[in-house]
C-alpha cells in the first residue's frame, strides 16, 4: 500500500499557461518563447473538482510544473470551487497559492485576501531590471501592487527569492522591503538549476531569444565573474538549438528514465499527499508528473500511463491501479525510478 493513512494533502496544478518566461522553467526552453516538446497549454476544468472524491483535506497547495493560476481563464471560479468544496483558510484547509503574481487587477487579490489564504509570491529582485532578468515578462511594480492589494485585504502573503549571482547583494534590502510592505514571511532560496551549460568549468545558465542566441547569462550565488567575450560560446549554443528546431524536437531538459539503487525519503508517501496536473492527471507528486518522462517512467513500471486520468475515474479508483503498489515496492527495495532517486533521494 504506497498510502498508509488517509490522504491529507492536495497539490493541484491550476493550469500549464503562464505569463512568464523564466529561463530555468521546464516549460520553455530556457527563457524563449519555445515550449517543451509535447506540452498543451490548458486550464485545470474546474467540474473534475468533482472527481477528487477525498472527503477531508488539510491542505491545498495551488502551483504547478508548467503554469500559474494567474493565467487560468477562470481564476476566481477555479478557487470558489476549492472553497466550497472543502473550506478555506482558518477554517479547513489551508489553501496556498504559489505564483509570480504579475498579472490580473487588485480586484482578484483583494478577493483572495479577504478570504485569509496563503500567497507566496515569487520576488527576485529590488528592482524591475533585476527582478526581470530571471523573470522575464514580469515586473516587479506590478507584482508589489498586487502584493500589497492581497495584504491590504487580510491575506497572508510571503516573499520567495530565487538567489542568482546579479541578485545576492539584494538579499538584506528585499528582506526589509517585505517587512515594510506587510509580508508574513521571508524565504531565500539558491537556483540549483544549472545543469546544461558549461563556460570555464563554471555551470551557468543561458537565457535565449527566440533565434536562440543568448540573451544573457545566469550564475549561481558567490561565483567569479564569467569572461566579458563569450561570443564563440554563445554562437555554439546558437546552431545547436537551431539545428534541433529544425529537426522538430528540442531536448531542453534532461530525460532520464531508469532504474536506480537508491534510498528515497518519498515526501509525498510520508505527508499523505497526492498531485493533480491541469490535464487532469493524478500522480503522488509534480515530479512524477513531468510530461517529458511520465511515459517512460510508466513503461519501466510496467503499467498503461493512461490509467490516472480524471477524466475517466475518479481519484479512489485510480488509487486502486497497480500503479501504486509497484511505486511502493521499488522504494521498498530500493530500486526506483530515477525520477525518484533525483527528487529525493537520501
Amino acid at each position: 500500500m504506497f498510502y498508509e493513512d488517509t490522504i491529507v494533502g492536495l497539490h493541484l496544478e491550476p493550469t500549464s499557461k503562464c505569463n512568464a518566461k523564466c529561463p530555468q522553467c521546464p516549460r520553455n526552453v530556457f527563457g524563449s518563447s519555445h515550449l517543451l516538446d509535447n506540452l498543451e497549454e490548458v486550464d485545470f476544468p474546474i467540474h473534475l473538482i468533482d472527481q477528487i472524491d477525498i472527503p477531508e483535506i488539510n491542505d491545498i497547495l495551488i502551483n504547478g510544473n508548467y503554469g500559474d493560476i494567474i493565467m487560468h481563464d477562470e481564476p476566481k471560479e477555479l478557487i470558489d470551487a476549492l472553497v466550497k468544496k472543502w473550506g478555506a483558510r482558518k477554517e479547513q484547509p489551508t489553501i496556498r497559492i504559489h505564483t509570480n503574481g504579475g498579472a490580473l487587477k487588485k480586484v482578484f487579490w483583494e478577493y483572495l485576501g479577504r478570504l485569509g489564504l496563503e500567497v507566496e509570491f515569487g520576488i527576485d529582485g529590488i528592482t524591475n531590471e533585476e527582478h526581470a532578468l530571471y523573470r522575464q515578462n514580469t515586473r516587479l511594480d506590478k507584482v508589489l501592487e498586487n502584493a500589497k492589494a492581497f495584504i491590504n485585504s487580510g491575506g497572508e502573503a510571503r516573499w520567495a527569492m530565487t538567489l542568482f549571482k546579479h541578485n545576492q547583494d539584494s538579499l538584506d534590502i528585499a528582506k526589509q522591503m517585505s517587512k515594510d510592505l506587510g509580508f508574513k514571511g521571508f524565504l531565500s532560496r539558491p537556483s540549483t538549476r544549472f545543469s546544461h551549460f558549461t563556460v570555464n568549468k563554471q555551470k551557468v545558465g543561458a537565457v535565449l531569444n527566440d533565434d536562440f542566441s543568448v540573451k544573457h547569462w545566469l550564475q549561481p550565488i558567490n561565483e567569479d565573474d564569467l569572461p566579458d567575450n563569450l561570443s564563440s560560446v554563445s554562437k555554439s549554443i546558437q546552431r545547436e538549438y537551431q539545428k534541433q528546431y529544425e529537426s522538430g524536437h528540442i531536448i531542453s531538459r534532461r530525460k532520464d528514465s531508469k532504474i536506480t539503487s537508491t534510498k528515497v525519503d518519498c515526501r509525498a508517501k510520508r505527508l499523505s499527499r497526492v498531485y493533480v496536473s491541469a490535464r487532469g492527471r493524478v500522480t503522488p507528486c509534480c515530479y512524477l508528473e513531468r510530461i517529458h518522462k511520465w511515459d517512460d517512467d510508466c513503461k519501466l513500471l510496467g503499467v498503461d500511463p493512461n490509467f490516472n486520468s480524471l477524466y475517466e475515474n475518479k481519484i479512489s479508483e485510480i488509487l486502486k491501479h497497480e500503479f501504486w503498489d509497484l511505486l511502493n515496492k521499488s522504494i521498498e527495495n530500493k530500486k526506483v525510478l530515477s525520477t525518484c532517486g533525483n527528487a529525493c533521494g537520501i
